[in-house]
């Protein structure tokens, strides 16, 4: 999901991890709560994570 928030740091693209919605169809109201992983995704670095120095990339 792509969120524009009040706050600029929180902008940015956002992976939907779980969706918890909670209501009844007698109540008007109805909350649904997001847990996301955001924040842009890296590519792995191979130079990073070669621990031998090889370059195995």
């Amino acid at each position: 999901m792509r969120l524009k928030s009040i706050e600029p740091r929180y902008d940015g693209d956002y992976k939907i991890v779980t969706i918890n919605s909670k209501g009844d169809v007698m109540e008007k109201d109805w909350y649904c709560v997001l847990s996301v992983i955001g924040g842009e995704f890296q590519k792995k670095d191979a130079a990073k994570t070669d621990k031998g120095g090889k370059g195995n990339g």
